[in-house]
């Protein structure tokens, strides 16, 4: 499946397509980072915040920065 975005590349937005790039669905998310999908599904929607613990869990189970996930990340950033 294919999703497009228009508007900023918000923190959650930068994850999910990562996650969906790497192949993962949000169960998989969810197990790699150790939380219920309904939980990851608040994060990646900005319904719960994304703490440094958990930025730290969510890039380590996407082989990422947690930088890119603490800071967010620019369209021209994302690009390069």
């Amino acid at each position: 499946m294919t999703r497009t975005y228009q508007g900023e590349i918000t923190t959650g937005r930068l994850v999910e397509a990562v996650m969906l790039f790497r192949g993962m669905s949000f169960e998989e998310f969810a197990n790699a980072i150790g939380e219920h999908p309904m939980n990851v599904y608040k994060l990646l929607h900005g319904r719960r915040r994304i703490t440094q613990e958990m930025a730290v869990k969510m890039a380590k189970a996407l082989n990422m920065n947690p930088l890119l996930i603490l800071q967010g990340c620019s369209i021209e950033f994302c690009n390069k």
